[in-house]
């Protein structure tokens, strides 16, 4: 690991770039234009932002180039096809669900939830979600959530704040204290880096991302984290890919003082396929295992206690349910389930209309109305039977 022997120049890197960002005019992490900036220090400053921008831009890219020479351990992306992930925002969300609740009706709360869910202006910007599931510790309840990106922060903070505050359902129930969930801990982030070597949804319609690891820190110096982390993304990029990982992103909360790396795999055995009777004993064990038991990516970049840096999240799980972005009136691709395990497939008769799986009046009526999937809310339609024409 890098930091220790250049921990100095970390730290002018952080105060140069912390001058630069001071003086933009335009940061696409904010999702915003240069308002947010000016908004501390005056318009009058503004001419003068834009010099100081350029001259410590400069000076960054110099010493950016300093950092990374020599830094490459044979593994990075020259050696793997990858391409980097246009996305500035990310949300995460971490949820205890309740064992106890019947199988049956997960799924339809799924894909009620994704077209209520990504139907709202709060999803803007939306690319997609991985809903992670697995044990919980006790082996009674499910440990699931999300792992979304968006285009820009702002999107991303405008999400957390929808999930946590505004998403009510016509029974008046707000989302995070329905009684499915016995805990929740979500952050909406700034994305350092992102990288893959397969997109999400392979040419066939199936889903590239079977498992997904989850890593989190806890830091004491939030604003120098924050610049450090640049500089850090490329050696945990590279190390990322080398090991069959085909998904990495590094997430940083500001104000909760908090970093998160989330890393994706596709499957061991190429030729597994969900059984359609569940089998605990004939899940995809291979591919969770494989990403379960490979040292913590965060190993590479976690310069220790000493920098004010402790471990306090590690879990890894199956990909239950894979979200693309959403076309009004659920007209778009359908979500993926990668590892459905012990719960049914969204089906004809589970009290919600799904056009994006091929459902409409004449081929499910006992779900759908005659115009559900127009986009509009008709008289006969609800949230509940139609939620991607009604929404909330």
């Amino acid at each position: 690991m890098w930091l220790p022997a250049r921990a100095p120049l970390a730290v002018i890197l952080a105060v140069i770039l912390a001058l630069g960002i001071w003086g933009a005019e335009e940061y696409p992490i904010w999702g915003t234009n240069r308002s947010v900036m000016l908004s501390r220090v005056g318009a009058h400053q503004e001419e003068e932002m834009r010099s100081r921008y350029l001259w410590f831009g400069l000076a960054s890219i110099a010493f950016a180039g300093v950092a990374s020479a020599g830094n490459s351990n044979g593994n990075g992306s020259g050696t793997v096809e990858s391409a980097p992930v246009d996305a500035w925002g990310a949300f995460t969300c971490e949820l205890l669900a309740d064992g106890a609740l019947p199988p049956q009706t997960v799924p339809e709360q799924i894909e009620r939830d994704r077209q209520l869910m990504l139907g709202q202006p709060a999803a803007d910007g939306f690319q997609h979600k991985v809903i992670p599931v697995s044990f919980s510790e006790d082996g009674v309840n499910l440990r699931t959530g999300g792992r979304y990106l968006f285009d820009t922060y702002a999107q991303a903070r405008a999400y957390e704040r929808f999930v946590k505050e505004d998403f009510v359902t016509e029974d008046g129930i707000q989302f995070l204290d329905r009684d499915l969930f016995l805990e929740n801990d979500c952050y909406s982030h700034l994305v350092i880096g992102a990288q893959e070597t397969a997109a999400v949804f392979n040419a066939d319609g199936t889903t590239s991302r079977a498992a997904v690891r989850l890593e989190r820190f806890s830091v004491d110096y939030p604003w120098l984290t924050w610049f450090y982390l640049y500089f850090a993304w490329p050696e945990l990029r590279d190390e990322a890919l080398s090991r069959d990982v085909n998904a990495i992103w590094l997430l940083f909360n500001p104000e909760a003082g908090l970093v998160t790396i989330v890393s994706f795999r596709d499957r061991v055995d190429p030729s597994w396929e969900n059984p359609p009777v569940f089998d605990f004993d004939g899940a995809d064990w291979a591919t969770l295992g494989a990403l379960a038991g490979m040292d913590p990516l965060g190993d590479v970049i976690n310069p220790g206690s000493w920098a004010g840096w402790s471990s306090v999240l590690d879990r890894s799980d199956f990909a239950l349910n894979v979200w693309p972005a959403f076309v009004p009136g659920d007209q778009g691709e359908p979500s993926q389930w990668p590892n459905s395990g012990p719960f049914l497939l969204p089906t004809c008769g589970d009290n919600v209309c799904a056009p994006s799986r091929g459902e409409d009046f004449d081929s499910c009526p006992a779900d759908c109305t005659e115009t559900c999937g127009d986009a509009v809310c008709d008289g006969d339609e609800s949230e509940t039977l139609c939620p991607g024409d009604c929404g909330l």
